[in-house]
């Protein structure tokens, strides 16, 4: 057992003899992954392997100009709601056109304006409309 152990604190030794001195591995990482392009990483609370994000969010703004008109969610559930982040953004933009987008979901409204449907009714009957 000694002999084990005395093997690896002497490969760990020379593993670390391996890297030269002064090599800057900063040149490698770009910081902006992983963000929305302005260094936000949202570490938030981590529940059963998923980071979570505290506050408002949504994951498509449609625009005209310079005015938000729709916005649209994209989840990944048969049984799709609206969270309350997503509530606060669109009182904020005040849209009128609200989407939360799904796979395999029906058509139909979740509020008074904010409506549930899959991709493909979205891209052929809505999108146009915005």
């Amino acid at each position: 057992m000694r002999l084990i152990v005395a093997f690896f604190f002497i490969l760990i030794f020379l593993t670390s003899w391996t890297q030269p001195a002064g090599t800057d591995y900063t040149q490698y990482v770009n910081p902006f992954i992983g963000t929305k392009k302005m260094g936000h990483t949202f570490p938030g609370v981590v529940i059963f392997y998923r980071m979570m994000q505290l506050g408002s969010e949504l994951d498509i703004v449609f625009v005209k100009g310079l005015q938000p008109v729709a916005t649209a969610e994209i989840k990944f559930t048969s049984s799709p709601s609206p969270e309350k982040g997503m509530v606060n953004c669109i009182e904020d933009l005040k849209t009128k056109k609200n989407f939360i987008i799904t796979p395999l979901s029906d058509d139909y409204l979740a509020k008074e304006n904010i409506r549930v449907c899959n991709l493909p009714v979205f891209l052929e009957k809505y999108l146009h409309e915005i």
